[in-house]
């Protein structure tokens, strides 16, 4: 589905899930009536590198080589960008992909503040592609820095592209990880319910997509897993109601426990390992002691950590984040004052 543009977008039908389906490959004819072995198929043709700058850039980013993609996008970025563009003067096609294609790269090389600044130059002159909205939130997730306010900006640009677009379970999970980092300011858990309710009944909406439903039948979306409906419909509860803080509190601690313990048993068996390789020098009985103590630790910790989350379970939300890769250009007439 596509995104209804103001007059004077840049619209990139890019890496759109409705983008235009490959080739149909025509099958070869059937043998001629008493040919003793069907024809060998053609072979297929070479594949042709393209010449044009642009899709060597693109190429370059899917192959996740950030550093020449940056390299080679920030050569057409000030190619095309030899003059400075006016407040009120959209970018041409090619003047937003370079400035797209440059953060795409900045994300994908570590550098979230340097994308951020130069997608934010690309939509304050009207670009609103799916991948700019999406690297644009990917980039604010990841910037050190960033006040709540711009977090909530950047919340409520991409909340606007999902209730344009159905079935983006990708834009979705992004959402998910923003509201996730959100979530960590003090005091703000009122201002985010809007789009926390919002979440659930998105993802509750991809979950009857046909494919989605044959993949998790019967399920729907806790953070980034696909649990039980039920499962979830109770935690999403307890999440809403006001007087689970306490429960909160003993699930994290319940999971903070489980992960100190699995980290300590661990590191007791690859001591016991590293002492057997050894040819059983050192105090193996003293090690063995140690794995055991570790082992029933453990199982202490499994046992209070199922207990805590049969109510609540602590969501996963995504940390790390590949870039949106834009994928080609079209441009709409511009309108009178476009890009305030």
């Amino acid at each position: 589905p596509t995104t209804a543009e103001a007059p004077g977008s840049i619209i990139f039908p890019n890496d759109d899930p409705g983008a235009p389906a490959a080739p149909t490959v025509v099958p070869p004819a059937p043998p001629a009536p008493g040919s003793a072995t069907p024809p060998a198929p053609a072979p297929a043709p070479p594949a042709v590198a393209s010449s044009d700058p642009f899709d060597q850039a693109i190429e370059r980013l899917q192959a996740k080589d950030y550093n020449v993609a940056w390299q080679q996008f920030d050569a057409l970025r000030r190619r095309y960008t030899a003059r400075p563009v006016g407040a009120n003067e959209a970018l041409t096609p090619q003047q937003a992909l370079a400035w797209e294609g440059t953060a795409a790269a900045d994300i994908g090389r570590g550098n979230p503040e340097d994308a951020r600044a130069r997608l934010d130059t690309a939509f304050e002159h009207n670009v609103r592609t799916r991948s700019l909205v999406l690297n644009r939130a990917i980039a604010t997730v990841l910037s050190k820095g960033v006040t709540f306010k711009q977090f909530d900006v950047a919340a409520g640009e991409l909340k606007a592209y999902l209730q344009a677009n159905a079935n983006d379970e990708k834009a979705a999970d992004i959402f998910a990880g923003l509201l996730a980092k959100a979530s960590a300011f003090p005091n703000v858990s009122k201002q985010l319910e809007p789009h926390w309710a919002f979440l659930d009944t998105y993802y509750d909406q991809l979950a009857h997509n046909p494919e989605v439903a044959a993949a998790h039948p019967n399920q729907l979306k806790w953070g980034t897993d696909w649990l039980p409906a039920e499962e979830v419909r109770r935690y999403r509860l307890v999440r809403a109601n006001p007087t689970s803080a306490e429960i909160f509190r003993g699930v994290t601690r319940a999971t903070r426990d489980l992960e100190i313990a699995k980290a300590k048993a661990l590191a007791a068996q690859q001591k016991l390992d590293q002492a057997s390789a050894a040819g059983g020098g050192g105090d193996i009985v003293g090690l063995r002691g140690q794995l055991d103590l570790a082992q029933k630790n453990l199982d202490a910790a499994q046992k209070a950590y199922d207990a805590a989350t049969q109510l609540y379970k602590l969501p996963r939300y995504p940390e790390k984040f590949e870039p949106v890769i834009p994928w080609s250009i079209t441009a709409a007439p511009a309108a009178p004052g476009a890009g305030q």
